[in-house]
């Protein structure tokens, strides 16, 4: 069964019509949760890409947010609904905010003013035709205490992609990984973009014993220069990952069981996104990212 924390998925709901300033802004999304074995992912501040036209206060209640002195939205998406664990909509930090480890081989990244689905900034990722890809933004995660569901919550618009047949980029990852052997034991869940600007959600595993790769279908089409609201909740029975729920705009398209393969040496976690992973590109890839949140459920 998955749980939902109801304050705050109400709070989400009233921001997505909140944070449409205009109408090429799209629809607001999120991306969604992973939960491990016997691991919380647990990290300080809020990461902020774009500003509300209204606040939303720790009850779900919709309300005007404070002026400046021009009269603009002093609001912002992070500190508008009941706080997650991790926020970043890329306006109220100095770039690159709270990320730990960033990497620009083979692309750039960076704010963006003229795209984004809360005002007035979001992340702009580019990558060139290169043999090696790998431009994104990390953050780790201490374990603390065992949830029973994480939500990772983000906004994505494809705005180009490699066209080459087979060509894909894990645009957005978690993974759950052994310090010591993070090549051996490590299990992902990914959203994987391919060249048709359709996206799908991946797991990966790395053990001595053998290496899984399993992807959930069905694959979405995404609107070339659209935003799409994603989100994935994962969920855990008895210390360990059991299931996978993903919406893209609100609609269910993915419901389906995990098969994880980390051990419990496994207690690091990171998120990441832009070209996480990238096949040797034929031609440029660039997409837009907003409103990137982490949320847990104990």
């Amino acid at each position: 069964m998955m749980l939902v924390r109801p304050d705050l998925r109400a709070a989400r709901r009233r921001l997505v019509s909140a944070t449409r300033p205009f109408a090429s802004c799209g629809w607001t999304r999120w991306a969604a949760s992973a939960v491990g074995l016997g691991v919380l992912l647990f990290g300080p501040g809020c990461f902020n890409f774009g500003r509300l036209q209204e606040a939303v206060d720790d009850g779900g209640n919709v309300g005007n947010a404070p002026e400046g002195g021009d009269g603009s939205s002093t609001g912002d998406f992070c500190g508008a609904f009941p706080s997650p664990i991790f926020c970043e909509d890329f306006d109220q930090r100095a770039f690159p905010g709270q990320w730990d480890v960033q990497s620009d081989i083979g692309g750039s990244y960076g704010v963006d003013p003229s795209e984004f689905v809360s005002p007035p900034n979001s992340l702009l990722v580019k990558y060139a035709p290169s043999g090696v890809l790998n431009t994104w933004l990390r953050k780790a995660f201490p374990r603390q205490v065992q949830p029973t569901q994480v939500d990772l919550d983000f906004e994505f618009k494809p705005l180009m992609g490699d066209p080459a047949a087979g060509a894909v980029s894990v645009v957005a990852s978690i993974d759950f990984y052994d310090r010591m052997h993070p090549d051996t034991n490590r299990y992902t869940l990914q959203f994987t973009l391919e060249n048709t600007l359709n996206i799908r959600l991946d797991e990966q595993g790395l053990l001595p014993s053998g290496n899984l790769y399993v992807s959930h279908e069905p694959t979405i089409a995404l609107s070339p220069g659209g935003w799409t609201d994603v989100h994935l909740t994962v969920t855990s029975s008895g210390g360990v990952i059991a299931g996978a729920h993903v919406t893209f705009n609100g609609a269910t398209a993915i419901e389906t069981t995990l098969r994880p393969t980390v051990d419990a040496n496994a207690t690091d976690v990171q998120l990441t996104v832009g070209g996480v992973f990238v096949t040797p590109a034929t031609s440029a890839w660039q997409m837009a990212f907003d409103n990137v949140t982490l949320d847990v459920r104990p």
